[in-house]
């Protein structure tokens, strides 16, 4: 146990440190999940991503990560590429800002606003059908909950130490 919350301590830093990196990464795990040939693999970055959520939400008190990461796994697998499509766009706008000015940038942005309304749209009308049965705010995992309490626990405890 003392090892895995190290492990889990050493995430958290990491993710405080370098937010990018862990925010590229779960990035790359929804993209690898929507293009994905198997179930297996999907559900793989699915459960990738997700851990990946819950490490940030523990070092920035952020959920939104968590959020985007249940309503990616809700949709349908056409909804979840042209959502990874539009992203990709998104960025590829944000490259091109700096490289070859606004026109260009606003080109990509203007399509990825576009797909990504298409597929919240289409995300709406499943949800609608669905609005009874999911919860209200989707909450960090069981297992993230004792990490982060166990990381709580552990600081304390140093505190106190330390002060002594």
């Amino acid at each position: 146990m003392k090892t895995l919350l190290l492990f889990a301590q050493l995430l958290v830093t990491q993710a405080r440190e370098q937010p990018d990196t862990l925010r590229t990464a779960l990035s790359r795990s929804i993209s690898n999940a929507a293009f994905s040939a198997s179930e297996t693999d999907r559900r793989s970055q699915i459960l990738r991503a997700r851990n990946l959520a819950n490490v940030y939400a523990i070092a920035w008190s952020d959920s939104f990560f968590i959020r985007q990461v249940t309503r990616f796994e809700r949709s349908q697998p056409s909804q979840q590429k042209t959502h990874v499509v539009a992203d990709s766009l998104r960025l590829a706008g944000n490259f091109a800002l700096g490289r070859e000015g606004v026109p260009k940038a606003m080109t990509y942005w203007r399509e990825a606003l576009r797909r990504a309304v298409a597929a919240s749209t289409s995300i709406g009308r499943d949800r609608l059908r669905a609005v009874s049965h999911a919860p209200s705010r989707p909450t960090p995992s069981p297992s993230t909950s004792r990490v982060a309490q166990a990381i709580a626990t552990e600081r304390k405890g140093a505190s106190a130490s330390s002060s002594e």
